[in-house]
């Protein structure tokens, strides 16, 4: 896949980081994707540029997606997902603080993702910050591993 440039406010992956500490809890690596468990729940995460794929247990042996982006985005703003199969998704940011902005994969809609991302290897997730694009890459390479591990 390719992506243009674009110019874009400085994103550090820390910026939109996964708050779990790290002393703590047993993270492991699955290519692209990281596995993090803490007690007896694991998180399978993309910590990208500027981007960060969050699947997380939701209660009753279901899972949720979460894009954490950075917090210069605003509530409300949309967020953009396009894989390198062609398929693509629309979300909101539902809420932003010091560290990130969120938009959350609707439950009914989980399904459909895991097995648009599962058939992937890439894409990019694209949302606005103040008048700019900001486009971020995304890499699916282990994704299928580390959310199995998700509990």
């Amino acid at each position: 896949m390719r992506v243009a440039p674009v110019a874009t406010a400085v994103l550090f992956a820390g910026s939109v980081g996964l708050a779990l500490p790290a002393s703590a809890a047993d993270i492991r690596s699955m290519q692209d994707w990281n596995v993090t468990c803490e007690a007896s729940t694991c998180t399978a995460h993309f910590d990208g540029t500027g981007v960060q794929m969050i699947v997380a247990p939701s209660g009753a042996g279901l899972r949720r997606t979460t894009v954490r982006i950075s917090p210069n985005s605003a509530q409300g703003e949309p967020v953009a997902i396009r894989l390198d199969s062609g398929w693509q998704a629309g979300l909101t940011v539902v809420g932003c603080d010091a560290r990130a902005c969120v938009a959350r994969v609707a439950a009914e809609r989980q399904a459909a993702i895991e097995r648009a991302f599962a058939a992937a290897r890439e894409g990019v997730v694209a949302y606005k910050v103040e008048n700019r694009l900001v486009i971020a890459p995304i890499s699916l390479m282990g994704f299928t591993a580390a959310t199995d591990m998700v509990e």
